[in-house]
């Protein structure tokens, strides 16, 4: 049934040439010779204003009273929309195109089905704007767009591509129950009330320099979670449940609690101050789809029915995929990141960049979280178990005979490496967790050692300067004790010095067993001549007799000179000086290790 066409007369001018440009399937455009819209010239302030009841019955169907086609696209630019718009609920829409129009009164679209992409560009709701359930078949775009009061997206499905980029809300955003079945994108947005994203889910989802006022925006639910450049205006807590999530450049100079379930999460060059934490979290259930809008309420063959259809396939679809993720998060970077305070828990830092981070050594590392560990092997040489960060890994392949000719990254620089550990190790001492800290200063004292070495097929590589005698130290230091942090290995050390000595002992150019004094072989009674036998000639000690000799001496700082039956000469003498030098050194070395490992 047709409207009376008496319901809307007179139409003022900006109307009629509103539905000529509907019949027209053309643009209608409300731009001044300057560009700027003339709704707002004072010598014809009715130019540019639009009633609701009008747009509403070009948008609402066939049933409009000037016969134009009800699949015709309403392009309008630079307009204003006065009254209410509603009472579109069901109703399948026309291609909406809408450019620096202004809404001044509650604009409802519940319910109603966008089967075109609706373009809502620079335009402006100056009240309450509501698209609860609606479904937008082909995309939606509202660039540029400021909501002044509460905008309501709760339970909408956006079959294609959703961008809400630079757009402001002043107040509440509500995405409560939200499918976005491809990307969604608010990046530049500002949410200066409450952004609430309860159980809505998404392909991929972007705030790139987005700006939130209000603690607790989120929760967010994707395959693909972006924060990059985004701006936490107040302390609050962050949920995400994703396979990847970007954080680059986030910042949070009031703090914020960062609760993740996703597979890797990259913080480089963020700001996550003022004791800052950030933890795995369980997972948030994707809503079932039994809770988004049935099927059954759209006939078949229909726009909605395929969108709703596609929605609940999406939803099943993403709720498997996040559920093989696994328990604890993996942090990929923390380079250049300022990051005083910050508390991680119960997050695997195996690939984590720390290079160039601020405040590393205020970092604090919970039990919870993981690093890589060594095998005892490295491209086939051994190398020592123990914690490694990704800085020295990648060093190392690139310092190596055996260097990935695949790789084409380049490399953090030994003393950097190094300092990384230093603060690494700082943190944990400032806990009370020495021996946390322990395997931290030993890739340390790894890095100083290296310094010198010359990445692999780099020919024209500038080697760092470093000194002669320091680098001997550190190899002596590593091979003797690891660092002091290697309780066997100085033990080992220990035993193999005073197995070397004990066979030099043996050797008569260093020791020989003290000479029993001379007896008297006979006496001349006539005479009174004694006769003294000869002397045995000398001979080295015997190895078990050399052994328990050299092991005495390597404590005899400590209990005294040995009193056995061995006369060493000058070489021997000079071991002698390095046994008991060495005894006590090594002793000390093995009990520093053993301390660093059981101190709380």
């Amino acid at each position: 049934m047709l409207l009376d066409v008496q319901e809307f007369e007179p139409l003022t001018a900006a109307e009629r040439k509103l539905v000529e440009a509907v019949a027209r399937s053309a643009a209608c455009d409300f731009f001044g010779v300057n560009g700027l819209p003339v709704r707002d010239n004072l010598a014809s302030p009715g130019d540019g204003h639009i009633r609701a009841t009008v747009l509403r019955a070009l948008l609402s169907g066939r049933d409009n009273p000037w016969g134009v086609d009800a699949h015709a696209p309403v392009d309008i630019r630079g307009a204003v929309i006065t009254g209410r718009l509603g009472g579109l609920h069901g109703a399948e829409l026309p291609q909406l195109r809408l450019q620096s129009c202004r809404f001044d009164d509650d604009v409802d679209f519940s319910g109603a089905i966008f089967s075109s992409e609706a373009r809502i560009v620079s335009s402006s709701f100056e009240k309450f704007a509501t698209f609860t359930e609606s479904i937008f078949a082909g995309g939606a775009r509202f660039d540029g767009t400021a909501f002044t009061k509460d905008a309501r997206f709760d339970g909408a499905i956006f079959s294609g591509k959703a961008q809400f980029d630079g757009v402001s809300f002043s107040g509440d955003a509500w995405f409560d129950g939200a499918t976005f079945t491809t990307d969604a994108t608010f990046e530049r947005a500002t949410f200066s009330g409450e952004a609430c994203f309860k159980h809505a889910v998404a392909r991929d989802i972007s705030f790139m320099r987005a700006v939130f006022a209000q603690p607790d925006p989120g929760p967010w639910i994707a395959a693909t979670v972006s924060l990059e450049k985004a701006q936490l205006m107040v302390r609050g807590r962050i949920s995400i449940t994703a396979t990847a999530v970007n954080a680059s450049r986030l910042h949070a100079r009031e703090g914020a609690y960062l609760a993740l379930h996703c597979d890797r999460v990259d913080l480089s060059a963020s700001e996550l101050l003022r004791g800052s934490i950030f933890t795995s979290s369980p997972p948030m259930e994707v809503m079932p789809s039994g809770t988004t809008p049935s099927t059954v309420e759209y006939p078949v063959g229909s726009t909605a029915r395929a969108a709703t259809a596609a929605a609940t396939e999406f939803r099943n679809d993403l709720a498997g995929e996040l559920s093989a993720l696994q328990s604890r998060c993996r942090l990929t970077s923390l380079a250049r990141a300022d990051i005083r305070g910050l508390v991680i828990s119960d997050v695997a830092l195996d690939d984590c960049e720390f290079a160039l981070a601020h405040g590393l050594d205020e970092l604090r590392i919970g039990a919870g979280c993981s690093f890589q560990h060594t095998n005892g092997l490295w491209h086939r040489r051994p190398m020592i178990r123990r914690i490694v960060i990704a800085e020295e890994l990648v060093w190392r392949r690139h310092h190596q005979g055996r260097r990935d000719k695949t790789s084409s990254a380049g490399f953090v620089p030994a003393p950097e490496i190094a300092s990384i550990y230093r603060d690494l190790r700082k943190g944990m001492e400032d806990a009370k967790n020495e021996p946390g800290a322990a395997d931290f200063y030993y890739g340390e004292m790894e890095m100083r050692r290296l310094v010198a070495r010359k990445p692999t097929g780099l020919a024209d590589a500038v080697q760092l300067p470093s000194s002669r005698v320091e680098r001997a130290v550190l190899y002596m230091y590593w091979m003797a004790s690891g660092y002091s942090s290697r309780t066997s290995r100085a033990l080992i050390a220990l035993a193999l010095v005073i197995l070397s000595a004990a066979l030099l002992y043996t050797a008569p150019g260093f020791a020989t067993v003290t000479t029993p004094p001379a007896q008297i072989a006979s006496i001349d009674p006539t005479s009174g001549a004694v006769t003294y036998t000869s002397p045995p000639p000398p001979v080295g000690p015997t190895f078990s007799t050399a052994l328990d000799y050299a092991a005495r001496e390597s404590v005899s700082l400590l209990e005294g000179p040995p009193t056995l039956p061995i006369t060493t000469k000058w070489p021997g003498d000079l071991l002698n000086a390095v046994l008991r030098l060495a005894g006590p050194v090594l002793l000390a070395f093995a009990i520093f290790a053993l301390r660093s490992r059981t101190k709380r």
